[in-house]
């Protein structure tokens, strides 16, 4: 039986002179910093190396571990062109939306039909001309699937524009 980095070098190669390329970088600064007392450091840096891979392996189990974390609340919404979609209108502080405080304001405002998928998370909506300083793509995360039959909406009618949007 062959050793898999012998039967294919091309898939280790890169590894390998990078890992010599790492080692003659602590040499060097060992030589510099010991003079000619570097050999009696070397327990130093093969304990450095050990504990450099040690930190690798556990910076990418909690890389994953997050991932995890992250990934459980998304949800995987796709839209498709001509289907209706509400939109979110992000509360602000001291701003007057639709005649009531930022707490009570609506949290969607709609439906807008969705025109186009423009990559893997944002979409283009018909938005009304009293929208225009508006820009009309919007990341998923800010749309939200309109069911038909809601008297909780609030119609785009009573929006008013700051100019300073």
């Amino acid at each position: 039986m062959r050793c898999p980095s012998l039967s294919s070098p091309t898939m280790t190669e890169g590894q390998s002179e990078r890992t010599i390329q790492v080692l003659e970088h602590m040499l060097r600064a060992c030589v510099i910093d010991f003079g000619g007392h570097w050999d009696k450091f070397l327990p130093l840096l093969k304990d450095a190396q050990d504990k450099v891979k040690s930190i690798q392996a556990k910076l990418l189990a909690a890389q994953s571990r997050q991932k995890k974390y992250a990934g459980h609340k998304i949800r995987d919404m796709t839209f498709q062109t001509g289907e209706n979609a509400l939109l979110k209108v992000s509360p602000m502080i001291g701003v007057m939306r639709f005649g009531k405080k930022y707490k009570l304001s609506p949290q969607y405002i709609g439906p807008f039909k969705v025109l186009e998928c423009v990559g893997p998370v944002a979409y283009i909506s018909a938005l009304p001309p009293s929208l225009s300083g508006v820009h009309p793509v919007f990341h998923v995360s800010m749309l939200k699937r309109y069911h038909c039959d809601g008297d909780y909406i609030i119609k785009w009618d009573s929006i008013v524009l700051d100019k300073d949007l």
